[in-house]
């Protein structure tokens, strides 16, 4: 599985790969759904575990990679502690797949 990682000025890519995380660049294709960031409107706080449930969803159903924190708006509302946290619920769910 690849995590994507996209900005205003690069295309970045993530593999999980033995001894560690290996990161490149690209020209990429397929389906790379931006994901959603589910945030309890309560507390504030990231939902983890519906997060880790979406990406097994996509992986299941044959995406080619994953995008956190693409264009879906509330990245722009996320502190950094919140965005390290995306990114390694994402990470995280998607090893081994």
């Amino acid at each position: 599985m690849i995590l994507f990682l996209l900005s205003k000025y690069s295309l970045t890519y993530i593999t999980r790969q033995e001894g560690g995380l290996i990161m490149n660049s690209a020209n990429l294709h397929g389906i790379i759904p931006y994901l959603v960031t589910p945030i309890d409107p309560e507390s504030g706080r990231l939902r983890t575990e519906v997060l880790s449930q979406l990406v097994n969803h996509l992986i299941s159903k044959g995406v080619h990679g994953l995008s956190p924190l693409g264009s879906t708006g509330e990245v722009h509302y996320l502190s950094w502690e919140q965005k390290v946290e995306v990114v390694r619920t994402v990470v995280d769910a998607s090893a081994g797949l």
